[in-house]
């Protein structure tokens, strides 16, 4: 299981490579599996749905997957994207780097090296979404106007969340810290 708080993207123009790989994704319980049939049909859909990670096929019509990973890093640089092709390219490979893509696998996929991939990006992606939260509490918690706000119940709320949040970081710490 990946995560069930996850949307994925995932574009390919081949229809049984599409639905065996559709497939595949909603058997690791992504909330949502959203599914393009080319570049263009993947950006549409990304701009629609926002999903949290995108695969996508290299050769496909009206589009090609480094075009659409192109736009995507442009609109939203932190979504990860897996880059799937056929045949290694040193020119598609360096274009690649260049975009930002977060991993490139051949065909045929191996299905264990794609869910090892996507378990190090679902990790990242949480990560970002934890660290983000944790930011917005910080931030409603400087904007706190001191007695009156900690004495109103969304106050005291806020104040006991970010309390939580310094014990579990600092217990997290402590625990991986290593003492000689």
């Amino acid at each position: 299981m990946i995560s069930k708080d996850l949307s994925l993207l995932y574009v390919e123009d081949d229809e049984t490579m599409r639905h065996i790989m559709a497939e595949f994704f909603r058997l690791l319980e992504f909330r949502t599996v959203y599914v393009a049939v080319d570049g263009q049909d993947g950006l549409e859909q990304f701009r629609r749905y926002n999903p949290d990670m995108v695969i996508t096929d290299y050769r496909m019509p009206k589009m090609n997957g480094l075009g659409l990973s192109r736009l995507i890093k442009e609109e939203a640089p932190e979504v990860p994207i897996i880059l799937i092709t056929s045949k290694f390219h040193k020119e598609l490979t360096e274009d690649a780097i260049d975009i930002g893509i977060d991993a490139y696998l051949f065909k045929p996929v191996a299905l264990d090296k794609l869910h090892n991939v996507l378990e190090k990006l679902t990790a990242r992606v949480l990560q970002r979404r934890s660290f983000l939260n944790q930011h917005k509490l910080l931030e409603e918690y400087k904007k706190c106007d001191g007695y009156e706000c900690c004495n109103s119940e969304n106050g005291f709320r806020q104040s006991h969340n970010i309390c939580e949040w310094l014990f579990l970081s600092n217990d997290r710490i402590s625990k991986s810290r290593t003492y000689r």
